[in-house]
Protein backbone atom coordinates (compact mmCIF):
# COMPACT_ATOMS: atom_id res chain seq x y z
CA UNK A 1 0.00 0.00 0.00
CA UNK A 2 1.99 3.07 -0.58
CA UNK A 3 2.91 6.21 1.25
CA UNK A 4 -0.36 6.66 3.19
CA UNK A 5 -1.86 3.75 4.28
CA UNK A 6 -3.13 0.93 6.35
CA UNK A 7 -0.81 -1.54 7.93
CA UNK A 8 -0.33 -4.93 6.45
CA UNK A 9 1.82 -7.95 7.03
CA UNK A 10 2.13 -11.43 5.64
CA UNK A 11 3.63 -13.63 8.30
CA UNK A 12 5.14 -16.92 7.13
CA UNK A 13 4.32 -18.76 10.33
CA UNK A 14 0.66 -18.16 11.02
CA UNK A 15 -1.07 -14.89 11.71
CA UNK A 16 -1.13 -11.38 10.31
CA UNK A 17 -1.61 -8.98 13.17
CA UNK A 18 -3.24 -6.23 11.17
CA UNK A 19 -3.34 -7.91 7.82
CA UNK A 20 -2.66 -6.85 4.30
CA UNK A 21 -6.42 -6.45 4.25
CA UNK A 22 -6.72 -9.75 2.51
CA UNK A 23 -9.46 -12.26 3.22
CA UNK A 24 -9.49 -12.85 6.93
CA UNK A 25 -10.13 -16.49 6.20
CA UNK A 26 -6.89 -16.68 4.28
CA UNK A 27 -5.06 -15.96 7.50
CA UNK A 28 -4.45 -18.92 9.74
CA UNK A 29 -6.73 -18.48 12.74
CA UNK A 30 -6.70 -14.69 12.80
CA UNK A 31 -6.81 -13.91 16.50
CA UNK A 32 -9.73 -11.48 16.33
CA UNK A 33 -11.82 -13.99 14.43
CA UNK A 34 -10.95 -16.79 16.80
CA UNK A 35 -11.88 -14.71 19.81
CA UNK A 36 -15.27 -14.01 18.26
CA UNK A 37 -15.81 -17.68 17.59
CA UNK A 38 -15.03 -18.60 21.17
CA UNK A 39 -16.87 -15.77 22.86
CA UNK A 40 -19.82 -14.96 20.62
CA UNK A 41 -21.09 -17.81 18.52
CA UNK A 42 -22.74 -21.03 19.55
CA UNK A 43 -22.22 -24.37 17.90
CA UNK A 44 -25.36 -24.10 15.78
CA UNK A 45 -25.11 -20.40 14.99
CA UNK A 46 -24.63 -21.07 11.27
CA UNK A 47 -28.29 -21.91 10.75
CA UNK A 48 -29.36 -18.67 12.44
CA UNK A 49 -27.11 -16.46 10.32
CA UNK A 50 -28.77 -16.90 6.92
CA UNK A 51 -28.99 -13.83 4.71
CA UNK A 52 -32.16 -13.03 2.79
CA UNK A 53 -32.10 -12.53 -1.00
CA UNK A 54 -32.73 -8.81 -0.49
CA UNK A 55 -29.78 -8.50 1.91
CA UNK A 56 -27.44 -10.33 -0.45
CA UNK A 57 -28.52 -8.24 -3.44
CA UNK A 58 -27.92 -5.07 -1.45
CA UNK A 59 -24.44 -6.34 -0.53
CA UNK A 60 -23.55 -7.20 -4.12
CA UNK A 61 -24.76 -3.81 -5.37
CA UNK A 62 -22.50 -2.21 -2.77
CA UNK A 63 -19.53 -4.30 -3.91
CA UNK A 64 -20.16 -3.48 -7.57
CA UNK A 65 -20.57 0.24 -6.97
CA UNK A 66 -17.51 0.49 -4.70
CA UNK A 67 -15.24 -1.30 -7.16
CA UNK A 68 -16.44 0.84 -10.09
CA UNK A 69 -16.12 4.13 -8.17
CA UNK A 70 -12.87 3.47 -6.35
CA UNK A 71 -10.64 1.09 -8.29
CA UNK A 72 -8.21 2.74 -10.74
CA UNK A 73 -8.96 0.09 -13.38
CA UNK A 74 -11.88 -2.18 -12.42
CA UNK A 75 -11.68 -3.88 -15.81
CA UNK A 76 -8.04 -4.73 -15.31
CA UNK A 77 -8.39 -8.31 -16.56
CA UNK A 78 -12.12 -8.66 -17.23
CA UNK A 79 -13.56 -6.44 -20.01
CA UNK A 80 -16.40 -4.16 -18.94
CA UNK A 81 -19.08 -6.07 -20.85
CA UNK A 82 -18.03 -9.36 -19.24
CA UNK A 83 -17.71 -7.77 -15.80
CA UNK A 84 -21.23 -6.36 -15.97
CA UNK A 85 -22.59 -9.65 -17.32
CA UNK A 86 -20.99 -11.50 -14.42
CA UNK A 87 -22.53 -9.03 -11.99
CA UNK A 88 -26.01 -9.71 -13.36
CA UNK A 89 -25.46 -13.48 -13.32
CA UNK A 90 -24.37 -13.40 -9.70
CA UNK A 91 -27.28 -11.17 -8.72
CA UNK A 92 -29.70 -13.67 -10.27
CA UNK A 93 -28.46 -16.41 -7.93
CA UNK A 94 -29.91 -14.74 -4.85
CA UNK A 95 -33.38 -16.29 -4.95
CA UNK A 96 -33.43 -17.97 -1.54
CA UNK A 97 -31.80 -17.43 1.88
CA UNK A 98 -28.15 -18.48 2.05
CA UNK A 99 -25.53 -18.97 4.72
CA UNK A 100 -22.79 -16.36 4.93
CA UNK A 101 -20.33 -18.84 3.42
CA UNK A 102 -22.57 -19.49 0.41
CA UNK A 103 -23.02 -15.76 -0.14
CA UNK A 104 -19.32 -15.12 0.28
CA UNK A 105 -18.18 -17.46 -2.47
CA UNK A 106 -20.71 -16.03 -4.91
CA UNK A 107 -19.88 -12.39 -4.15
CA UNK A 108 -16.15 -13.10 -4.13
CA UNK A 109 -16.34 -13.97 -7.83
CA UNK A 110 -17.05 -10.32 -8.63
CA UNK A 111 -14.13 -9.17 -6.50
CA UNK A 112 -11.68 -11.63 -8.04
CA UNK A 113 -12.87 -10.59 -11.51
CA UNK A 114 -10.79 -7.44 -10.95
CA UNK A 115 -7.80 -9.71 -11.51
CA UNK A 116 -4.16 -8.89 -10.91
CA UNK A 117 -4.51 -6.95 -7.66
CA UNK A 118 -3.60 -8.79 -4.46
CA UNK A 119 -4.69 -5.81 -2.36
CA UNK A 120 -8.34 -5.90 -3.45
CA UNK A 121 -10.30 -8.52 -1.52
CA UNK A 122 -13.49 -9.42 0.29
CA UNK A 123 -13.05 -10.43 3.92
CA UNK A 124 -15.50 -12.71 5.64
CA UNK A 125 -15.87 -12.95 9.41
CA UNK A 126 -15.58 -16.66 10.02
CA UNK A 127 -17.13 -16.09 13.43
CA UNK A 128 -20.41 -16.84 11.69
CA UNK A 129 -19.33 -20.45 11.76
CA UNK A 130 -18.20 -22.93 14.32
CA UNK A 131 -14.55 -22.54 13.41
CA UNK A 132 -12.21 -25.48 13.17
CA UNK A 133 -8.75 -25.98 11.78
CA UNK A 134 -6.22 -28.65 10.96
CA UNK A 135 -3.54 -28.93 13.69
CA UNK A 136 -0.61 -28.65 11.31
CA UNK A 137 1.67 -25.77 10.39
CA UNK A 138 2.92 -25.61 6.85
CA UNK A 139 5.37 -23.72 4.70
CA UNK A 140 4.79 -23.28 0.99
CA UNK A 141 7.65 -21.99 -1.12
CA UNK A 142 8.55 -22.35 -4.79
CA UNK A 143 10.28 -25.65 -4.01
CA UNK A 144 7.08 -27.17 -2.62
CA UNK A 145 4.62 -27.51 0.26
CA UNK A 146 6.03 -28.86 3.51
CA UNK A 147 4.82 -29.76 6.99
CA UNK A 148 6.66 -27.84 9.70
CA UNK A 149 4.75 -28.91 12.81
CA UNK A 150 2.20 -31.65 13.40
CA UNK A 151 2.00 -32.65 17.08
CA UNK A 152 -1.06 -34.84 16.53
CA UNK A 153 0.55 -36.60 13.55
CA UNK A 154 4.31 -36.45 14.24
CA UNK A 155 5.06 -38.82 11.36
CA UNK A 156 4.32 -35.90 8.99
CA UNK A 157 6.82 -33.44 10.49
CA UNK A 158 9.42 -32.19 7.98
CA UNK A 159 7.84 -33.97 5.05
CA UNK A 160 7.07 -32.80 1.51
CA UNK A 161 3.35 -32.87 0.74
CA UNK A 162 2.42 -34.92 -2.33
CA UNK A 163 -1.33 -34.58 -1.95
CA UNK A 164 -3.71 -32.82 0.41
CA UNK A 165 -7.13 -34.44 0.56
CA UNK A 166 -6.18 -36.30 -2.61
CA UNK A 167 -5.26 -33.10 -4.47
CA UNK A 168 -1.72 -32.13 -5.46
CA UNK A 169 -0.20 -28.83 -4.23
CA UNK A 170 -0.10 -27.62 -7.85
CA UNK A 171 -3.85 -28.16 -8.19
CA UNK A 172 -4.47 -26.50 -4.82
CA UNK A 173 -2.56 -23.47 -6.09
CA UNK A 174 -4.95 -23.26 -9.03
CA UNK A 175 -7.94 -23.59 -6.70
CA UNK A 176 -6.76 -20.80 -4.42
CA UNK A 177 -6.18 -18.62 -7.47
CA UNK A 178 -9.90 -18.80 -8.24
CA UNK A 179 -10.87 -17.17 -4.92
CA UNK A 180 -7.94 -14.82 -4.34
CA UNK A 181 -6.77 -11.89 -6.43
CA UNK A 182 -3.05 -12.20 -7.12
CA UNK A 183 -0.20 -11.01 -9.26
CA UNK A 184 1.89 -14.15 -9.04
CA UNK A 185 1.93 -17.62 -7.50
CA UNK A 186 4.11 -16.46 -4.61
CA UNK A 187 1.24 -14.66 -2.89
CA UNK A 188 -1.03 -17.67 -3.46
CA UNK A 189 1.51 -19.85 -1.69
CA UNK A 190 1.73 -17.33 1.16
CA UNK A 191 -2.04 -17.32 1.55
CA UNK A 192 -2.37 -21.02 0.79
CA UNK A 193 -0.08 -22.32 3.52
CA UNK A 194 -2.59 -20.90 6.00
CA UNK A 195 -5.80 -21.34 4.01
CA UNK A 196 -5.29 -25.10 3.75
CA UNK A 197 -5.62 -25.32 7.54
CA UNK A 198 -9.08 -23.86 7.51
CA UNK A 199 -12.34 -25.78 7.74
CA UNK A 200 -14.08 -23.32 5.42
CA UNK A 201 -11.81 -23.99 2.47
CA UNK A 202 -11.91 -27.75 2.92
CA UNK A 203 -15.70 -27.65 3.06
CA UNK A 204 -15.94 -25.43 -0.01
CA UNK A 205 -13.63 -27.36 -2.31
CA UNK A 206 -14.64 -30.83 -1.11
CA UNK A 207 -18.34 -30.04 -1.29
CA UNK A 208 -18.68 -31.84 2.03
CA UNK A 209 -20.22 -29.73 4.80
CA UNK A 210 -19.61 -32.55 7.24
CA UNK A 211 -15.91 -32.92 6.55
CA UNK A 212 -14.03 -34.26 9.57
CA UNK A 213 -10.47 -33.82 8.39
CA UNK A 214 -8.13 -34.50 5.46
CA UNK A 215 -5.69 -37.18 4.41
CA UNK A 216 -2.17 -35.89 3.79
CA UNK A 217 0.19 -37.93 1.64
CA UNK A 218 3.82 -36.89 1.93
CA UNK A 219 7.41 -37.82 1.19
CA UNK A 220 9.58 -37.95 4.29
CA UNK A 221 13.20 -38.62 3.44
CA UNK A 222 12.22 -40.83 0.50
CA UNK A 223 9.55 -42.74 2.46
CA UNK A 224 5.87 -42.24 1.60
CA UNK A 225 3.74 -41.34 4.63
CA UNK A 226 -0.05 -41.09 4.55
CA UNK A 227 -2.03 -39.86 7.56
CA UNK A 228 -5.55 -38.69 8.29
CA UNK A 229 -5.48 -35.34 10.12
CA UNK A 230 -8.77 -34.51 11.89
CA UNK A 231 -10.10 -30.99 12.23
CA UNK A 232 -10.00 -29.63 15.78
CA UNK A 233 -11.77 -26.78 17.53
CA UNK A 234 -10.15 -23.39 17.95
CA UNK A 235 -9.72 -24.08 21.65
CA UNK A 236 -7.91 -27.31 20.92
CA UNK A 237 -5.78 -25.65 18.25
CA UNK A 238 -4.46 -23.15 20.78
CA UNK A 239 -3.76 -25.91 23.24
CA UNK A 240 -1.65 -27.61 20.58
CA UNK A 241 0.02 -24.38 19.45
CA UNK A 242 0.07 -22.11 22.52
CA UNK A 243 2.65 -19.75 21.00
CA UNK A 244 0.76 -19.04 17.79
CA UNK A 245 0.59 -15.29 18.43
CA UNK A 246 3.82 -13.49 19.23
CA UNK A 247 4.44 -9.87 20.11
CA UNK A 248 8.01 -9.43 18.99
CA UNK A 249 9.31 -6.07 17.87
CA UNK A 250 8.90 -5.59 14.15
CA UNK A 251 12.59 -4.66 13.83
CA UNK A 252 15.93 -5.67 15.26
CA UNK A 253 19.58 -5.04 14.46
CA UNK A 254 23.02 -6.29 15.32
CA UNK A 255 26.62 -5.74 14.31
CA UNK A 256 28.50 -8.55 12.48
CA UNK A 257 32.22 -7.90 12.82
CA UNK A 258 33.44 -10.70 10.56
CA UNK A 259 31.36 -9.32 7.68
CA UNK A 260 32.11 -5.67 8.48
CA UNK A 261 28.36 -5.27 8.37
CA UNK A 262 25.45 -3.85 10.26
CA UNK A 263 22.41 -6.14 10.01
CA UNK A 264 18.91 -4.61 10.21
CA UNK A 265 15.79 -6.79 10.00
CA UNK A 266 12.48 -5.07 9.34
CA UNK A 267 9.37 -7.28 9.40
CA UNK A 268 6.78 -4.52 8.98
CA UNK A 269 6.77 -1.00 7.64
CA UNK A 270 5.57 0.92 10.67
CA UNK A 271 6.84 4.52 10.90
CA UNK A 272 6.93 4.59 14.69
CA UNK A 273 9.25 6.79 16.78
CA UNK A 274 10.81 3.71 18.39
CA UNK A 275 11.94 2.49 14.98
CA UNK A 276 13.42 5.81 13.86
CA UNK A 277 15.32 6.12 17.14
CA UNK A 278 16.72 2.61 16.67
CA UNK A 279 17.59 3.39 13.04
CA UNK A 280 19.67 6.40 14.13
CA UNK A 281 21.51 4.23 16.66
CA UNK A 282 22.05 1.56 14.01
CA UNK A 283 23.73 3.94 11.56
CA UNK A 284 25.72 5.53 14.39
CA UNK A 285 27.14 2.13 15.36
CA UNK A 286 27.89 1.25 11.75
CA UNK A 287 29.74 4.54 11.35
CA UNK A 288 31.65 4.19 14.64
CA UNK A 289 32.79 0.68 13.71
CA UNK A 290 33.84 1.78 10.25
CA UNK A 291 31.84 -1.00 8.61
CA UNK A 292 31.85 -1.34 4.83
CA UNK A 293 28.48 -3.14 4.50
CA UNK A 294 24.86 -2.92 5.53
CA UNK A 295 22.40 -5.81 5.31
CA UNK A 296 18.73 -4.81 5.24
CA UNK A 297 16.58 -7.92 5.70
CA UNK A 298 13.06 -7.53 4.27
CA UNK A 299 12.41 -11.24 3.76
CA UNK A 300 9.52 -11.33 6.22
CA UNK A 301 8.21 -7.84 5.52
CA UNK A 302 4.59 -7.88 4.39
CA UNK A 303 4.26 -4.10 4.13
CA UNK A 304 2.59 -1.24 5.95
CA UNK A 305 3.31 2.46 5.47
CA UNK A 306 5.85 3.37 2.83
CA UNK A 307 6.73 6.68 4.48
CA UNK A 308 9.00 4.63 6.72
CA UNK A 309 11.51 4.62 3.85
CA UNK A 310 12.54 8.22 4.32
CA UNK A 311 14.22 7.43 7.63
CA UNK A 312 16.59 5.12 5.75
CA UNK A 313 17.01 7.41 2.74
CA UNK A 314 18.33 10.29 4.83
CA UNK A 315 21.48 8.22 5.41
CA UNK A 316 21.98 7.52 1.71
CA UNK A 317 24.32 9.46 -0.60
CA UNK A 318 22.49 12.09 -2.62
CA UNK A 319 19.86 14.66 -1.75
CA UNK A 320 16.86 13.64 -3.89
CA UNK A 321 15.32 10.23 -4.53
CA UNK A 322 12.78 9.00 -7.06
CA UNK A 323 9.89 7.24 -5.29
CA UNK A 324 7.99 6.29 -8.44
CA UNK A 325 4.49 7.24 -9.53
CA UNK A 326 0.98 6.79 -8.19
CA UNK A 327 -2.33 7.60 -9.83
CA UNK A 328 -5.88 6.46 -9.78
CA UNK A 329 -9.31 6.47 -8.20
CA UNK A 330 -12.58 5.53 -9.78
CA UNK A 331 -11.52 4.06 -13.11
CA UNK A 332 -9.96 7.38 -14.18
CA UNK A 333 -6.34 6.47 -13.70
CA UNK A 334 -5.30 7.41 -17.23
CA UNK A 335 -6.38 11.00 -16.53
CA UNK A 336 -4.27 11.38 -13.42
CA UNK A 337 -0.73 12.73 -13.29
CA UNK A 338 1.87 10.01 -13.43
CA UNK A 339 4.93 12.13 -13.00
CA UNK A 340 7.51 10.60 -10.66
CA UNK A 341 7.48 11.79 -7.09
CA UNK A 342 10.85 12.86 -5.72
CA UNK A 343 11.66 13.06 -2.03
CA UNK A 344 14.33 15.57 -1.12
CA UNK A 345 16.27 15.58 2.11
CA UNK A 346 15.29 18.36 4.51
CA UNK A 347 18.13 20.72 5.58
CA UNK A 348 18.87 18.83 8.81
CA UNK A 349 19.19 15.51 6.94
CA UNK A 350 21.71 17.03 4.53
CA UNK A 351 24.03 17.54 7.51
CA UNK A 352 24.21 13.78 8.13
CA UNK A 353 27.27 12.03 6.79
CA UNK A 354 25.90 9.46 4.32
CA UNK A 355 26.83 5.79 4.29
CA UNK A 356 28.96 5.14 1.21
CA UNK A 357 29.57 1.42 1.54
CA UNK A 358 27.74 -1.55 0.05
CA UNK A 359 24.11 -2.26 0.91
CA UNK A 360 22.53 -5.68 0.44
CA UNK A 361 18.74 -5.90 0.65
CA UNK A 362 17.41 -9.38 1.33
CA UNK A 363 14.04 -10.27 -0.24
CA UNK A 364 11.94 -13.43 -0.41
CA UNK A 365 8.45 -14.69 -1.14
CA UNK A 366 6.83 -13.04 1.94
CA UNK A 367 8.14 -9.60 0.89
CA UNK A 368 4.98 -7.74 -0.11
CA UNK A 369 3.47 -4.29 -0.70
CA UNK A 370 5.42 -1.55 1.11
CA UNK A 371 8.12 -4.10 1.94
CA UNK A 372 8.44 -4.75 -1.78
CA UNK A 373 8.40 -1.04 -2.50
CA UNK A 374 11.16 -0.36 0.02
CA UNK A 375 13.37 -2.87 -1.81
CA UNK A 376 12.78 -1.73 -5.38
CA UNK A 377 12.95 1.97 -4.48
CA UNK A 378 16.43 1.50 -3.06
CA UNK A 379 17.33 -0.65 -6.05
CA UNK A 380 16.00 1.75 -8.70
CA UNK A 381 17.87 4.66 -7.13
CA UNK A 382 21.12 2.72 -7.58
CA UNK A 383 21.74 2.25 -3.87
CA UNK A 384 21.61 -1.49 -3.21
CA UNK A 385 22.04 -5.07 -4.42
CA UNK A 386 19.00 -7.34 -4.01
CA UNK A 387 19.74 -10.85 -2.75
CA UNK A 388 17.39 -13.78 -2.13
CA UNK A 389 14.25 -15.03 -3.83
CA UNK A 390 11.47 -13.49 -5.91
CA UNK A 391 8.78 -11.60 -3.98
CA UNK A 392 5.02 -12.13 -3.94
CA UNK A 393 4.10 -8.66 -5.23
CA UNK A 394 4.58 -7.00 -8.62
CA UNK A 395 6.83 -3.89 -8.57
CA UNK A 396 4.09 -2.00 -10.42
CA UNK A 397 0.76 -2.70 -8.76
CA UNK A 398 -2.52 -1.48 -7.36
CA UNK A 399 -2.68 -0.44 -3.72
CA UNK A 400 -3.72 2.26 -1.22
CA UNK A 401 -6.70 0.29 0.01
CA UNK A 402 -9.67 1.39 2.05
CA UNK A 403 -12.02 -0.92 3.93
CA UNK A 404 -15.82 -0.70 3.81
CA UNK A 405 -18.25 -2.92 5.70
CA UNK A 406 -21.04 -4.39 3.60
CA UNK A 407 -24.58 -3.32 4.56
CA UNK A 408 -25.55 -6.79 5.79
CA UNK A 409 -23.59 -9.44 7.65
CA UNK A 410 -20.01 -9.26 8.78
CA UNK A 411 -18.10 -8.70 5.55
CA UNK A 412 -15.48 -6.09 4.73
CA UNK A 413 -14.53 -5.07 1.21
CA UNK A 414 -11.04 -3.72 0.52
CA UNK A 415 -10.50 -1.99 -2.80
CA UNK A 416 -7.31 -0.43 -4.17
CA UNK A 417 -7.58 3.25 -5.02
CA UNK A 418 -4.28 3.82 -6.80
CA UNK A 419 -1.91 2.27 -9.28
CA UNK A 420 1.81 2.59 -8.59
CA UNK A 421 4.85 2.29 -10.81
CA UNK A 422 8.36 1.69 -9.57
CA UNK A 423 10.93 4.46 -10.17
CA UNK A 424 12.55 2.62 -13.11
CA UNK A 425 9.10 2.23 -14.74
CA UNK A 426 10.04 -1.38 -15.51
CA UNK A 427 6.69 -3.09 -15.14
CA UNK A 428 7.08 -6.30 -17.15
CA UNK A 429 7.70 -8.54 -14.14
CA UNK A 430 4.94 -9.89 -11.90
CA UNK A 431 7.38 -10.13 -9.00
CA UNK A 432 10.50 -8.34 -7.85
CA UNK A 433 13.47 -10.41 -9.01
CA UNK A 434 16.71 -10.23 -6.98
CA UNK A 435 20.05 -9.31 -8.56
CA UNK A 436 21.51 -12.39 -6.91
CA UNK A 437 19.01 -15.24 -6.72
CA UNK A 438 19.76 -17.70 -3.93
CA UNK A 439 17.38 -20.70 -4.04
CA UNK A 440 15.57 -21.79 -0.89
CA UNK A 441 14.52 -25.44 -0.53
CA UNK A 442 12.20 -27.22 1.86
CA UNK A 443 15.23 -29.04 3.22
CA UNK A 444 16.77 -25.64 4.03
CA UNK A 445 13.64 -24.62 5.91
CA UNK A 446 13.37 -27.93 7.80
CA UNK A 447 17.01 -27.77 8.90
CA UNK A 448 16.85 -23.99 9.63
CA UNK A 449 19.63 -23.42 7.13
CA UNK A 450 19.83 -19.90 5.70
CA UNK A 451 21.46 -20.05 2.24
CA UNK A 452 21.19 -16.26 1.82
CA UNK A 453 23.26 -15.58 4.93
CA UNK A 454 25.68 -18.26 3.75
CA UNK A 455 26.04 -16.39 0.47
CA UNK A 456 26.78 -13.20 2.37
CA UNK A 457 29.36 -15.01 4.50
CA UNK A 458 31.10 -16.21 1.35
CA UNK A 459 30.96 -12.92 -0.56
CA UNK A 460 31.39 -10.22 2.07
CA UNK A 461 34.50 -11.63 3.73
Amino acid sequence: MRLQHAVESTNRTTITEVGLMRKCMAVSLLIVVCTMVQMTYSVNHENAAFLTPEQMKENLRFIHQTIIERHPNPYNTTPKVEFEKLYQELMAQFIKPMSPMEFYFIADRLVTAVGKDAHTSLQYDSGYYTHKALPVKMVWIEDGLGIMESPENPELVHSRVLSFDGVSPEKWLERIGTIQNHENNGILREFGQNMLQEEWIQRYFSGNDGIKGVTIKADKNGRIVESFVPLVTVERFYEIFPNTVTKEKFFNYRMIDDLSAGYLELRKCLPEPEYFEALDKFFEQVRNKGYRNIILDLRKNGGGDSSLMVGFLKYMPGNSFNLGTGAGLGGKWEKYSRKPYFWSKPPEAKQIKPFNGHIYVLIAQPTFSSGNEFAFTLKDNGLVTLVGQKTSNAPCCFGAINGEELPNGKFTLYVSSKYFKRPSLKCEDNELVPDVEVPLTLEDVFSERDPVMEWLQQNLN
